[in-house]
């Protein structure tokens, strides 16, 4: 086990990441729209539950904690076909699953945290260790990464990077240590959220959730990890793990959900139409899932996404 920083986070698995390797991202062209919420003067606890309003919400402190509950039932992903191995041509490598970067040379990150972590951050478990195992594809008891897990890690890695492509962050599954993830002041540019991909949730309730995450905290003065739990998911699917990813990292941009009202009935998590949803609702059984500005019928807002993640990661140009 790896010796914790002072940060109280540290490695479970694998001490150290073999040499740094760029598998590529996916880009997509983008357009520019004015800016959203400044990341500077983020809403209030008590503002901010008013607007989410839901029963998975509480404020913890100047904080504002969100809790998404995992699907009901078997994950509908692997039944609709949704759930894919990723299309690389050979068997993904220890060193290359562990050292994939979506932008390499973007200052803002978000880091994929595959491999366990021993957790003490007085925001989560009331300052207890959290001992969180490392992800796996399917038996949750694993000590050692199979080809299976490998292959799984780098197919979340690309769904995940391919929801930010249009924004100068990296997403990588290196990782950057605290120094590159806790944001110490207003001239440091380096920083960003680990997302801790793990099975093991009963620290944080009995209850099946698929993950949790505080608000506006993408660009906090300490490394405060989201949390996706992939035991709930389909025992780490691909297509689900990766969606609660981006949801939560969502979060932790200031997003709120989108939910959907029809008559009496309310849900605060809509589940799209046709082939698509949204990211911030509902994203395990569509094919497609975007970012959205409720553009629905029915929706219960119609805060832009993009626009407010723009307050955190600058938007890259339709050339860059």
């Amino acid at each position: 086990m790896a010796q914790d920083d002072g940060s109280g986070i540290a490695s479970k698995r694998f001490a150290a990441l073999r040499g740094p390797l760029f598998f590529g991202a996916v880009l997509a062209a983008a357009l520019i729209v004015p800016a959203g919420v400044s990341s500077a003067t983020p809403p209030s606890a008590e503002g901010t539950l008013e607007h989410l309003s839901g029963e998975h919400i509480e404020a913890v402190g100047d904080l504002v904690l969100v809790a998404d509950p995992a699907p009901f039932g078997p994950v509908a992903a692997e039944g609709l076909g949704l759930d894919d191995p990723g299309t690389a041509e050979a068997a993904t490598t220890f060193s290359e699953a562990f050292a994939l970067h979506s932008r390499p040379d973007a200052t803002r990150k978000i880091f994929l945290d595959f491999d366990g972590e021993v957790v003490v951050n007085a925001n989560w478990n009331g300052g207890n260790p959290i001992d969180a195992a490392a992800y796996s594809r399917g038996d949750q008891s694993n000590e050692a990464f199979s080809t299976t897990d490998l292959d799984a890690i780098a197919a979340i890695w690309a769904r995940v990077s391919e929801d930010f492509a249009v924004w100068d962050v990296d997403v990588t599954t290196e990782d950057p240590g605290t120094a590159g993830l806790a944001r110490t002041g207003g001239g440091d540019v380096d920083y960003g959220v680990r997302v801790v991909i793990t099975p093991t949730y009963q620290w944080y309730s009995s209850e099946r959730y698929g993950g949790v995450a505080y608000l506006h905290t993408f660009d906090r003065f300490e490394d405060l990890p989201a949390w996706v739990f992939s035991g709930n998911l389909g025992n780490g699917s691909t297509k689900s793990v990766a969606e609660a990813i981006s949801h939560e990292v969502g979060h932790t941009l200031g997003l709120s959900h989108d939910g959907v009202s029809s008559g009496d009935a309310t849900s605060a998590y809509y589940s799209g139409h046709g082939d698509w949803a949204p990211i911030m609702g509902v994203g395990y059984y569509k094919d497609v899932t975007q970012w959205s500005k409720g553009e629905y019928p029915g929706a219960t807002t119609t805060e832009d996404d993009m626009a407010i993640i723009d307050s955190y990661l600058p938007r890259l140009s339709a050339a860059a």
